[in-house]
């Protein structure tokens, strides 16, 4: 199943499955600008003057899925893998596509349901916020004058209720959760709160709109409680001391990640163990590479992957 960077949700303004402006959590990332895409996860309106959307690329389709396109009408519906309309253009907005039989729509009053392939509309439109569907068979839905938020199956029955400022896709049993100001957390598919509210996530939304931990069983994470980052698994065991300024990237081949603390550059694995001394104004290591490219008071070099120089030494 492809997945995309997201940045904190998690995980930010992470691109949230549905949420508003004024919704969004704080993202001080130093990847936000590459990992914000989940926003489009979600048919959300306020009732604002509305945004065009752009035509999505449908590319090569999985088995089932039909995206969003926009009509000459100006109206929204979903198309298959040739372009042919399986839901006519009728809706003022549209999910991302219809997955797991479901697509999310809006109609002009600016209230959210969902249609079938057929283009049936088997879910009323009556919420405020709601995502696409995830392959876990549920999505989250808000109604306007409720202030809770519902997890839904594909008959439109409510399985969780979720007593959230924000609750997001769920992905292999885990989704994300937020309260305004106090960080965000993961719930399990009972409703418990598997992670406590202590957390601003960096990558954790796929292109569904689910929910996931990049690094495997674990994810490199903000701390709201002193605006530090760390490594966290997913059961709410801490990994590493949070005692990081961010992450610039990560060599999955080699499962290194470049961290800061302070003004300085250093490399852990993902078990926090340090592979790198945190004393570099600049590193980076990339999958193909057998070297870490290095800079060290105004010197340039190259270090082994044991940490050794081999270019540029003193």
């Amino acid at each position: 199943m492809k997945k995309v960077l997201l940045s904190a949700l998690v995980l930010s303004g992470l691109g949230l499955m549905s949420c508003s402006d004024d919704e969004k959590s704080e993202d001080t990332s130093e990847s936000e600008a590459n990992e914000q895409k989940a926003s489009d996860n979600a048919t959300v309106d306020d009732g604002a003057e509305e945004t065009e959307k752009e035509e999505v690329s449908t590319g090569p389709l999985i088995e089932d899925v039909y995206y969003g396109k926009k009509g000459e009408n100006g109206m929204y519906g979903y198309v298959d893998s040739k372009g042919t309309w399986v839901v006519e253009p009728e809706y003022s907005n549209i999910g991302n596509a219809i997955r797991y039989g479901r697509g999310s729509v809006t109609n002009e009053d600016y209230l959210s349901g969902y249609v079938d392939e057929g283009g049936e509309l088997v879910i009323p439109c009556q919420y405020r916020f709601a995502s696409d569907f995830t392959e876990d068979g549920l999505a989250s839905v808000k109604k306007s004058d409720e202030d809770f938020w519902r997890y839904i199956n594909k008959d439109g029955e409510t399985v969780l209720e979720a007593n959230y400022d924000q609750c997001y896709g769920f992905w292999e049993g885990l989704a994300s959760v937020t309260n305004s100001g106090k960080g965000m957390g993961l719930i399990n598919l009972k409703g418990e709160l598997v992670i406590p509210m202590d957390y601003y996530f960096q990558t954790y939304m796929n292109d569904e709109g689910g929910t996931y931990f990049y690094y495997g069983d674990k994810s490199f994470v903000k701390k709201h409680s002193n605006g530090k980052f760390g490594l966290l698994r997913n059961d709410g065991t801490e990994v590493t001391s949070f005692i990081y300024e961010g992450t610039t990237m990560y060599a999955e081949e080699h499962g290194v990640l470049i961290v800061k603390s302070g003004d300085k550059y250093g490399a852990i694995d993902l078990e926090g163990n340090e592979l790198i001394p945190m004393e570099y104004d600049a590193l980076s290591l990339y999958n193909m590479s057998k070297e870490y490219t290095a800079e060290k008071d105004g010197i340039k070099m190259k270090l082994d992957l044991q940490g050794n120089c081999v270019e540029g030494c003193n």
